[in-house]
């Protein structure tokens, strides 16, 4: 399995849908200062039900968890399969 973080969001008005980009490296990723935050957060993302098509054609609901980085703070990931 291999981390995919969160690195940042953006409202498409015009189909009405959020775009998402991800990234391997946590030193990239969106952060939460706070671990109370990140998990609100985390809870708000699993609500959305994101889906992403693996390579193989299969799609998946990210099941996003939350970690601690090194240098500090709270980013978002997904394992992919």
């Amino acid at each position: 399995m291999q981390k995919r973080y969160l690195q940042r969001w953006f409202d498409k008005p015009e189909t009405y849908k959020t775009e998402y980009l991800f990234c391997l490296d946590p030193n990239e990723a969106a952060v939460c200062e706070t671990q109370e935050q990140a998990q609100i957060e985390c809870q708000i993302l699993n609500g959305q039900l994101i889906a992403i098509r693996s390579e193989s054609g299969k799609v998946n609901i990210c099941n996003f968890k939350i970690e601690e980085r090194k240098s500090g703070g709270f980013v978002f990931f997904y394992e992919t399969f």
